[in-house]
């Protein structure tokens, strides 16, 4: 099957959630570092550029999930406004310090 011409590449995203008003782009890395939250913030501003050039309203969170986290990095994400995740046994837990505010792109 040919994919429509109307198709483009925006950005390369793990998880992709969406409820209609907010999107959430999640990166996902065994052991996410520094250059990972840079990289997942450019990822993110591209797909903002894009909803402005089409008029889109929705608003864009995003999070960055790993099986282990360095206190430093999960720091480092969260102060660019990310939700963290990590693996916490069989499951997962999302990291939502006290007072934190999710960056809306």
């Amino acid at each position: 099957m040919r994919a429509s011409a109307s198709l483009q590449r925006i950005a390369e995203i793990d998880v992709f959630l969406t409820d209609g008003k907010y999107d959430m782009a999640v990166e996902v890395k065994v052991s996410p570092d520094k250059k990972d939250v840079d990289e997942h913030v450019t990822r993110v501003k591209k797909i903002r550029a894009y909803y402005d050039s089409t008029n889109s309203d929705r608003k864009i969170l995003g999070a960055i999930a790993g099986a282990v986290f360095d206190e430093n990095v999960r720091d480092y994400a969260i102060e660019n406004g990310f939700y963290t995740v990590s693996q916490s046994g069989d499951t997962v837990s999302i990291n939502v310090p006290e007072g934190f505010i999710p960056r809306e792109w």
